[in-house]
């Protein structure tokens, strides 16, 4: 199983715990609401996984003492629980606002998340909470209707015990603090967030769930290719099978597209672009399998990068070797040495620079380098490189390659791969000389913080041993 990433950010440093509510799950004698199930997981540790992925690394959950047993034993058994995980037991009938704060209250950091147990709800709404500052409570609403998402601060938290015990329900919870200006709202898109009270609603949370599977940088070739990946990955998350396993057989499948391409002659060539194409459409399950189960890492990102290169070696260098067998022209294999050069340069290259530029967030590589790429679009080559990144990507390719082979073309394929190796590298080389630039100047701009004389002396001191 693939190990959780450490996603915390600067930001998302001062809010380290959720408290998740999950004691109104339903009426009494049903099944609680927060143990149905979406893509697998229940509702309730969809929530957990959600607020870890933004960062949150403590977690209370509010339960009552009849059904919390049986909620607690369910997350137990599917062994994805956090390891800081506490369990509040409260009575049946303690559902107001009061009573739940109060019994919070002890137990709660200087922020924290108010997060409700019978929702899913995207990380985004979470990572855009934890950086708003501010003493009053943050509400998080959707076409004017409440989320039960709320962002907490100690001080608030306190000021919330002088509450009149006459407030029953949380709307009225929300229209005290709307009064003592305690509560600032913040309207988001429903489609980030779907409720769950009954089966009813779980069709809904599926289909969201399914959009927030398209990344932001996806292109028009990714989201097609997504049509047909993302019920793929829904079956896949159903078997004992890892984001790992499907990486793995996806790297399989392009090797055998690169001996098909081996083999030369139309037949076998388009045989090869075929199951590259199904290499590509793969290759989207993988991400995919992991967001719904909450089993990205680093590792597995780093792996993917890996294989995909993997599929670059394993299909051009089927394409020389078929080319060269059906013609004997010394053409091809000295355009394959050419883009093999390429292609190792343009992989060392972009992963040195996607470990400057992501950091401990590999997959946010491409969206970072856009933005910065953007930030530079005075720059003509950066502007080239911008407007044309979409034809080196693993969406892409796999269909140029299908219509040249449709065509019987694919010496064109070969010998601009070969060019446009190249200029990736190359390309990589002059703008990292830029983005090390852009870091210097923002790192000039950050205030220093003084330094005290003890301190200052203790170093001094320090160098001078060392000396």
């Amino acid at each position: 199983m693939k190990r959780e990433m450490d996603r915390q950010s600067p930001t998302q440093q001062s809010v380290a715990q959720a408290i998740v509510l999950a004691h109104r799950s339903s009426e009494a004698g049903t099944s609680p609401a927060c143990l149905l199930s979406v893509a697998t997981l229940p509702v309730i540790l969809r929530a957990i996984l959600t607020a870890q992925r933004a960062g949150v690394r403590k977690f209370l959950v509010v339960v009552d003492e009849v059904r919390g047993p049986k909620i607690r034993q369910a997350l137990e058994r599917s062994r994805r629980l956090p390891d800081a995980v506490e369990w509040l037991m409260l009575p049946q009938n303690a559902t107001s606002p009061l009573t739940v704060l109060n019994a919070i209250a002890e137990r709660a950091d200087e922020q924290f998340l108010l997060l409700p147990g019978e929702a899913t709800f995207h990380s985004r709404l979470l990572d855009s909470l934890i950086s708003m500052n501010g003493p009053e409570v943050v509400q998080l609403v959707a076409s004017g209707h409440p989320t039960g998402i709320y962002k907490f601060s100690r001080h608030a938290l306190s000021t919330l015990r002088h509450i009149p015990p006459t407030l029953q329900t949380w709307h009225d919870l929300d229209r005290w603090l709307e009064r003592t200006h305690l509560l600032r709202r913040e309207e988001i898109d429903d489609k980030f967030w779907q409720p769950i009270t009954s089966v009813e609603d779980l069709p809904r949370a599926e289909a969201k769930l399914n959009q927030w599977l398209y990344k932001e940088t996806d292109g028009i070739y990714a989201r097609w290719n997504r049509k047909i990946s993302i019920p793929i990955s829904r079956l896949l998350i159903k078997l004992p099978i890892t984001p790992n396993m499907v990486t793995v057989f996806t790297l399989l499948v392009s090797v055998v597209s690169g001996v098909f391409f081996a083999l030369g002659g139309y037949l076998h060539t388009l045989v090869g672009a075929i199951l590259s194409h199904l290499a590509c459409i793969l290759d989207g399950s993988d991400g995919e399998v992991a967001r719904l189960t909450f089993q990205e890492s680093e590792f597995g990102c780093w792996l993917e990068t890996v294989c995909d290169n993997a599929y670059y070696a394993s299909i051009y260098t089927g394409m020389v070797i078929g080319m060269y067998r059906t013609t004997g022209s010394m053409a091809y294999p000295i355009a394959g040495v050419l883009l093999g050069v390429g292609m190792l340069m343009s992989f060392i290259m972009t992963g040195y620079q996607r470990r400057y530029v992501a950091r401990h967030r590999p997959e946010k590589y491409l969206s970072e380098w856009q933005k910065k790429m953007d930030a530079h679009r005075d720059n003509a080559l950066y502007r080239f490189a911008r407007r044309h990144e979409f034809l080196v990507r693993r969406s892409f390719l796999p269909y140029a390659i299908l219509f040249f082979a449709i065509i019987d073309f694919m010496d064109f394929v070969l010998f601009m791969s070969a060019l446009g190796a190249n200029l990736v590298w190359t390309l990589a080389l002059y703008s990292h000389r830029a983005f090390r630039r852009d870091a210097s100047q923002k790192a000039s701009r950050l205030p220093r913080r003084p330094v005290a004389d003890g301190q200052r002396h203790a170093t001094g001191e320090h160098r001078s041993m060392a000396g």
